[in-house]
């Protein structure tokens, strides 16, 4: 298991564990502590199975086109609207998909945590179902702090817009 620290300047902005990226919270953390981090991981692995957490052996389905139309037909609006958004773009970043949300459900007061309850809908539907994620988020480490990118599933893309375009024509 691999332990690899991101350090900005005097403190410790997110650690890679097996090519996962865990961001720090707020604006990170004293790089005087790196080393106690560093020994509660090495502590932590000691006695609990991180590898079944961050590389599980369980093999998620594929989606086909008809089941990712029948899953779309099950979505609420803002789960719908939040795809859309994806297909408008490669990427979305997380404070300018929330703004768009807003806009779009002429509710200006959308939040993040509304955007994140919509997300859970979605993954707990997509668990329940043992299938692939359809979209994959993406955490960098920009110059004003971290950032949360939202894109479409690669392997999904085509069919996702191809519904959008299917549910314009009908």
């Amino acid at each position: 298991m691999s332990l690899k620290p991101y350090i900005q300047g005097t403190q410790v902005t997110g650690m890679e564990i097996d090519d996962i990226l865990i961001p720090a919270k707020g604006d990170g953390v004293s790089i005087d502590h790196l080393a106690d981090i560093i020994q509660a991981f090495n502590l932590l692995i000691n006695y609990f199975d991180f590898g079944a957490v961050l590389n599980p052996e369980e093999q998620l389905d594929d989606w086909t086109r008809d089941e990712i139309y029948e899953f779309f037909t099950e979505r609420n609006q803002r789960q719908i609207l939040f795809f859309e958004i994806l297909t408008e773009a490669e990427e979305s970043e997380r404070h300018e998909l929330i703004s768009l949300m807003a806009e779009r459900l002429k509710r200006p007061n959308f939040t993040g945590k509304q955007l994140a309850g919509s997300l859970a809908g979605i993954g707990i539907r997509t668990n329940s179902l043992g299938k692939e994620a359809l979209y994959v988020t993406d955490w960098r480490n920009e110059s004003d702090g971290w950032h949360c990118y939202y894109m479409l599933a690669p392997s999904y893309r085509d069919e996702i817009i191809n519904w959008f375009e299917d549910e314009r024509v009908n």
